[in-house]
């Protein structure tokens, strides 16, 4: 991003509206500067209102990826719906991831929530995607779970919602985009090679607490 496009959004991050002359940089062109304000506004980050420029929702959105100082984006933990689900037979939904991270280890559905999803749609929509299925969905917790390698470099750092869901309806699917599904056990579950994080979801999936229940855990992944 041009140096003066970045200076538009560091006066303009700090107020509702401004005129003109108020983000306009000393000793910078009439017709350079109106060149990189039009195209923050193509972009659809900055918009011209009677009180002034101001940020749009794209642009305050914008404004809290990116640290000011460098301009560079902040990479942040992700947000995500993980759902436990159990059949009538005690099993649980699982799957062999086929991709990067955590390359053929078993684990729940889960997925990233969407910008403007609320939790319980999202862990809905995963399931749905990920399984082909729909179950009767309750919130028991919430995990923070960092993993990194043996250097200390982060493979993966998610806030998980942590979804029990009962009562599956629909046709499992067999295989999916990101691996291969199949019910299992606990017992059969916690003898294959599973992501980092499993049992503690599964505890917190199966506690009988009416409470949600928050824990954070850290592993090192070989």
């Amino acid at each position: 991003m041009h140096v003066i496009q970045k200076h538009i959004l560091r006066k303009l991050v700090g107020s509702r509206a401004l005129r003109y002359a108020d983000i306009k940089p000393p000793r910078v062109e009439g017709n350079q500067f109106s060149y990189h304000l039009k195209t923050l506004i193509r972009r659809g980050y900055v918009a011209k209102k009677e009180t002034g420029y101001a940020l749009t929702t794209k642009g305050v959105h914008y404004s809290t990826q990116v640290s000011f100082e460098h301009f560079s984006v902040r990479i942040q933990p992700k947000i995500a719906t993980l759902i436990v689900a159990r059949n009538s037979k005690g099993e649980y939904l699982t799957y062999r991831r086929n991709k990067q991270p955590f390359l053929n280890m078993d684990g729940f559905a889960y997925g990233k929530v969407h910008l403007g999803e609320r939790i319980e749609g999202a862990a809905e929509r995963e399931l749905k995607e990920k399984a082909g299925i729909t179950a009767d969905l309750v919130q028991k917790g919430i995990m923070y779970l960092l993993v990194t390698d043996k250097e200390g470099e982060v493979i993966a750092h998610t806030l998980f919602h942590v979804f029990l869901g009962t009562s599956p309806k629909g046709e499992t699917v067999q295989e999916s985009p990101i691996g291969k599904i199949r019910w299992l056990s606990e017992k059969e579950l916690l003898k294959q090679n599973i992501m980092p994080g499993v049992p503690e979801a599964l505890k917190i999936a199966k506690s009988a607490s009416r409470c949600l229940l928050f824990e954070e855990y850290e592993f090192e992944q070989a």
